[in-house]
C-alpha cells in the first residue's frame, strides 16, 4: 500500500520496497522550489533556499521518528521517487530514506508527523513571529495556507 500526502507545494509518499523484506518502505519526500520563491523572498542566507533547508533538516528529524518507533532508517538515492516530482519547469528538490521494520503504528504517524516538522523548521526561517497551524492539515488546506503567505 501506498501512503500519500501531496500538494503543489510538496510531498510526502511512502511506497513499498520490493528491494527487500516486508515492511522495508521509501520515504520520498520534495519541495516545490519555485512555488516556494515567493514566500522565502529575501530571506535565503548562504544562497540556500530555507524550504530546501527545512526538508534537509527535515529529513534527519523523520530518521530519528522513525528509530524511535523501532524501524530502521537508511539514505539512499532518489531511485524509485523521481517518478513523484511533476514534470515541468518548476525546479523541486527531493529526499528519499529506505525505512526497515516500518510498523504500521509508524506508517500511521509519519504525515502528521512530517508536515508539522517541516513547518516548525521551514516557516520560522521566513516568518519569525509566525504562528504556526496547530492541527494537521489536509494537503488542500495547507497548500491554502502556503499560497495566504505569499
Amino acid at each position: 500500500m501506498v501512503y500519500e500526502y501531496i500538494n503543489d507545494y510538496l510531498y510526502f509518499v511512502m511506497k513499498p520496497y520490493s528491494g527487500r523484506a516486508e515492511g522495508a518502505y521509501l520515504y520520498c519526500s520534495g519541495v516545490n522550489v519555485s512555488l516556494f520563491m515567493p514566500i522565502t523572498k529575501g530571506k535565503h542566507r548562504f544562497g540556500q533556499n530555507p524550504a530546501v533547508k527545512g526538508l534537509q533538516s527535515l529529513n534527519l528529524n523523520v530518521m530519528s521518528f522513525a528509530i524511535s518507533k523501532g524501524a530502521k532508517p537508511e539514505s539512499v538515492k532518489a531511485g524509485d521517487c523521481a517518478s513523484l516530482t511533476p514534470v515541468s519547469t518548476d525546479l523541486w528538490s527531493t529526499e528519499v530514506i529506505l525505512i526497515e521494520n516500518a510498523m504500521e503504528a509508524f506508517l500511521n504517524e509519519l504525515f502528521e508527523f512530517a508536515v508539522k516538522d517541516f513547518l516548525r523548521l521551514f516557516l520560522p526561517l521566513c516568518f519569525p513571529n509566525i504562528k504556526l497551524p496547530e492541527e494537521f492539515l489536509p494537503p488542500a488546506k495547507l497548500q491554502s495556507f502556503f499560497e495566504s503567505l505569499k
